[in-house]
């Protein structure tokens, strides 16, 4: 392996074996057929005492891609990774994986987020893509993945914060509390430092107390939107939960369709 990838690897049966850490360089290129891109399969194996990954993706300029992860010898993916949109990168910090071999596979991302449809399959015969898979430092202020649903949420100290991001398209994030309080709330607040497009918004939905299941849109103190019970301002504060010890509080965060965006609106 020189360090870029080998075609033929259209498959998982044609994976591309490549040494942990991996780090390639690949090109979506010809497509397979009308609906489908090129797509390319690598081959790793975390080692045993592996307890996270970093996994990276260069972003293309003219096509949103994803990242597939596969255990090897399955047919349905661990996670799809898609970033949606042209020029975005894929970071995943810290993405908790057993030890053994895995398949990632690298594809152009063809969800339909806007009413105007799916995009059409792209081909890119001069820009390459790097895709990097390194092991994860786990630290108790960031948040690990998986962490979309139960038992697998990140747990939070009252008192204390944790950091996240939302990393892909319709990545979910579940938050809990940490046993040992009696009474509390949760603060959400967006990052400042990182753009995010009009077509979205961070969404809070509390998994107790008096606001369970009711979702809540938190927008950036720069952006004005009409008044609404749906909509707050950042930092956003839920209500005194009272804890159940037999049943933490949570909370989901998720990206939502912006309601108050200019056309074409999103539909994720």
């Amino acid at each position: 392996f020189q360090g870029s990838e080998i075609e033929p690897n259209n498959a998982a049966s044609e994976a591309l074996s490549v040494p942990f850490p991996l780090d390639a360089r690949g090109r979506v290129g010809e497509r397979l057929d009308p609906q489908r891109s090129d797509r390319d399969f690598y081959r790793v194996t975390l080692p045993a005492g592996t307890e996270a990954i970093d996994l990276s993706l260069d972003a293309l300029p003219n096509m949103a891609l994803c990242a597939w992860l596969y255990a090897d010898g399955t047919d349905d993916p661990f996670g799809r990774y898609c970033v949606g949109t042209p020029g975005m990168k894929l970071e995943i910090p810290a993405l908790r994986l057993a030890a053994g071999r895995w398949v990632v596979a690298v594809m152009q991302d063809r969800e339909a987020y806007f009413e105007s449809g799916a995009p059409p399959v792209f081909e890119n015969v001069s820009d390459d893509y790097r895709l990097a898979i390194k092991p994860a430092r786990v630290v108790s202020e960031r948040e690990i993945e998986p962490n979309d649903a139960p038992p697998a949420g990140n747990v939070i100290a009252a008192g204390s914060s944790l950091s996240g991001r939302l990393a892909w398209t319709r990545d979910v994030d579940l938050l809990c509390a940490a046993p040992g309080s009696k009474r509390l709330r949760f603060v959400v607040e967006d990052a400042v430092e990182r753009p995010r497009s009009r077509a979205s918004v961070l969404e809070v939905k509390p998994k107790n107390g008096p606001e369970r299941d009711i979702p809540v849109r938190v927008h950036r103190t720069c952006v004005s939107v009409p008044k609404s019970p749906r909509d707050s301002s950042s930092a956003w504060r839920s209500a005194w939960i009272d804890v159940d010890p037999g049943n933490p509080p949570c909370i989901e965060v998720s990206l939502a369709a912006n309601p108050w965006a200019p056309p074409p609106l999103a539909i994720v």
